[in-house]
């Protein structure tokens, strides 16, 4: 059963690439460059790494042109090297690397939540206000900074001289520790966007003001970050003052309208009850989704540095996940993006997102009828008390986006008492990964994002 939901997933992902790839055809000039001679290369380079002495030496910040050399094929060294970006020293750095490469003093913090998970914080030191910054699902505190120090708005808001920290959601990457618990467990994943919520930006938010010594901070989330904010503030409402002002960009309560590719198909598949399709793999001990890991790492970083892939597979990947808009695209950070993702989520995360998109309430996760009565004391979950949060939000929302689209911002919107502003991006095919990657985001976002938070501080 467990290969078979693999084996699904991977059959799902390669239809819609395989539509975008043969779309993509016409475009390319020289027939050998996609194609069979494509396909051929990509089974060559994985069976190459897979079975190489190199493998476990992966995953421990190993230059990938270092491993081209072992490589047995010489034709293979030779386009890894010519036709890619492997030579670019920013795939290889972490982010707080990159930020002290890029001349800002940066500092790391380990938080423990009550439930003792253990988290990293990452700062940009600067003099200003503070501002929290809240990634998405399967991204990292990474995203804020590896579009580079004209796009990252953990860069733009350093410029600015705030004191910028990030923070990590537990089970990515970088929060894949626990006081008693080893990530080896389905205990340590047994946790949604609620547990994310009530104990993680807490103790990251307590953490923060407790070092800066300030009384209130500046909250940014995309996506996830946003899910994660409105629960902590609904039902931990002490929080509402700590947060001077929210930006929420792309935000998501119940995602009932997704337009995700991958996800409406498994909706298809389903009959409209996606959660079945990860409680499923839940069941059978699928506890996380896209890891980063030896493979994930390898295919983002080795193929989809090489120039005729980022416009391609790599392309049709994130288009059938959460959307593409190419004219947004700053290729010269490109690569760098693509060698930092995924971050990894658990299960479960996307479980109680799935049921928000058939139930499209935005509630606690649904347990089933007895374990319901049990913990709620009623059959169907409670949906989250919105009328709580009491700390000033603008919404941020993009016309193209799949995972947040408007009729959800909008109803979402509706929801909550204490909306200062709604902020549609002028630009008719700004989507979801835009929010942090946009080679224009100064302009269609920050710039907007920067008049509000001043107002505040």
């Amino acid at each position: 059963m467990k290969t078979i939901l693999h084996f699904l997933f991977i059959v799902i992902l390669f239809c819609f690439c395989a539509i975008h790839l043969v779309s993509a055809k016409k475009n390319i000039s020289t027939k050998n460059e996609l194609g069979e001679s494509s396909f051929k290369y990509i089974f060559n380079l994985l069976q190459d790494i897979t079975v190489g002495k190199r493998i476990d030496t992966l995953s421990t910040g190993v230059k990938f042109t270092d491993i081209i050399q072992d490589l047995k094929n010489e034709t293979l060294q030779n386009i890894l090297l010519l036709n890619s970006d492997l030579q670019n020293e920013d795939i290889y750095l972490n982010a707080t690397q990159l930020i002290r490469k890029n001349g800002y003093q940066v500092e790391e913090y380990e938080v423990e939540t009550e439930d003792g998970y253990l988290l990293l914080l990452v700062r940009i030191r600067g003099s200003g206000p503070t501002v929290f910054l809240m990634h998405g699902i399967l991204l990292s505190s990474d995203d804020w900074v590896t579009a580079g120090t004209d796009i990252g708005i953990g860069y733009l808001l350093a410029a600015e001289g705030f004191d910028v920290w990030m923070g990590n959601a537990r089970g990515n990457k970088h929060s894949r520790k626990h006081r008693t618990l080893s990530p080896d467990t389905a205990e340590f994943w047994n946790f949604s966007y609620y547990e994310i919520g009530i104990y993680d930006l807490p103790a990251m938010i307590d953490y923060t003001l407790a070092v800066t010594k300030q009384e209130k901070l500046i909250y940014v989330g995309h996506s996830q970050g946003t899910t994660t904010f409105f629960v902590m503030a609904s039902e931990r409402q002490e929080y509402n003052s700590k947060i001077s002002v929210m930006i929420a960009l792309a935000p998501i309560g119940a995602p009932a309208h997704v337009k995700s590719l991958v996800l409406l198909l498994i909706r298809v598949i389903t009959l409209d009850y996606p959660q079945i399709f990860f409680g499923g793999a839940r069941s059978i001990g699928i506890q996380e989704i896209f890891p980063s890991n030896v493979l994930t790492r390898a295919f983002t970083t080795l193929v989809c540095s090489q120039l005729i892939f980022q416009k391609t597979i790599c392309r049709s990947i994130i288009e059938a996940l959460v959307g593409y808009d190419e004219s947004q695209v700053f290729y010269p950070s490109l690569s760098t993006v693509y060698a930092h993702i995924p971050s990894g989520s658990s299960t479960k995360q996307f479980e109680h997102f799935g049921q928000g998109v058939s139930s499209r309430h935005f509630a606690k996760f649904d347990y089933g009828k007895v374990e319901n009565f049990r913990l709620y004391s009623r059959s169907t979950p409670p949906e989250y008390p919105l009328q709580n949060i009491t700390t000033p939000i603008a919404f941020f929302y993009g016309l193209s986006d799949l995972f947040a689209p408007p009729e959800d911002v909008l109803h979402l919107q509706r929801q909550l008492p204490n909306i200062i502003e709604t902020y549609e991006v002028p630009f008719k095919k700004f989507s979801h990964l835009d929010f942090v990657y946009a080679k224009d985001l100064e302009k269609l976002v920050f710039a907007r994002m920067l008049e509000i938070i001043i107002l505040y501080v």
